[in-house]
This record gives structure tokens, C-alpha cells and sequence, in this order.
């Protein structure tokens, strides 16, 4: 017995969204990941191999997303003006790649400053998102 499913457009739009709206959940992972792990870099007990890191070391690790942030919309806009809202969308999956990798495989302190400012860079492309949304979606 086999089982096909037709797809619709609607079902198509409600996939296209959903999946989109991944580069939203991933970047509020990027904006929240300093709340469990700041306590465990700064202590004794820290999994980088350089040793605990410091107060102004985790300020920054809380902040870069943010400077990320406005180099990520300044330039998601400008593609996604020029080039249309999809290909950017598709391009900021490799910030977001990268900055998973880094923090994965950190060394030092450095390699997470880097990993988070790409993380902000890569949010950016929010407001590609919901454009791209309303652009593929019918008004019902």
C-alpha cells in the first residue's frame, strides 16, 4: 500500500515558513547561550584550555552579538535590496555555521568574541525573513 501526499500551496507556504523562521530560533540560541554558559567560563571549572576568562571577557562575550547585529542588517539590507530577499537568507546560514564551529572547537577566549560577533552578523538577515515570508505567502 502506498501512501502519497499531495502538496498544496498552502502546505508549501506553511513549510516555507516554519523553515524559514529557523534563523530566528538560531539566533535567539546566539542571543541567549552567555545565560548558562558565562557562570562556567568564568569559574575553576572552565572547558577552555587557556583557563577561566575574565569579567570584561564575558561583557564582551554578552555584547558582540549586538555590534554583530548592526554590521548583519546594515548589510542583509543592502543584498537583500539588490539581490532579492532569498539568496541572503540562504548566505546567512554560513555566519551562523562558522560561529557554531568556533564555539564548539574554542581555544581561547577569542575564538567565542569571533564566534559571537558572526552570530549578530548572521541575525541580521531577520528582516529578510518576514519579508520573504509575506513575499511567498497568499493573503489568506
Amino acid at each position: 500500500m502506498e501512501l502519497r501526499v499531495k502538496l498544496s500551496g498552502r502546505i508549501l507556504q506553511f513549510l516555507c515558513a516554519i523553515l524559514l523562521n529557523f534563523h530566528t530560533m538560531i539566533y535567539a540560541m546566539v542571543v541567549t547561550w552567555p545565560s548558562p554558559a558565562l557562570p562556567l567560563l568564568l569559574s575553576e571549572d572552565s572547558p577552555l584550555p587557556t583557563g577561566k576568562i575574565s569579567i570584561g571577557d564575558a561583557n564582551l562575550i554578552s555584547s558582540l552579538p549586538y555590534f554583530g547585529g548592526v554590521v548583519g542588517t546594515i548589510s542583509f539590507g543592502f543584498i537583500g535590496k539588490r539581490f532579492g530577499q532569498k539568496w541572503p537568507i540562504i548566505l546567512a546560514t554560513i555566519p551562523e555555521i562558522v560561529a557554531a564551529l568556533l564555539i564548539a572547537f574554542a581555544q581561547d577566549v577569542n575564538y567565542i568574541h569571533v564566534a559571537r560577533f558572526l552570530g549578530g552578523a548572521a541575525g541580521g538577515c531577520l528582516q529578510l525573513v518576514v519579508a520573504y515570508v509575506c513575499e511567498v505567502s497568499e493573503d489568506r
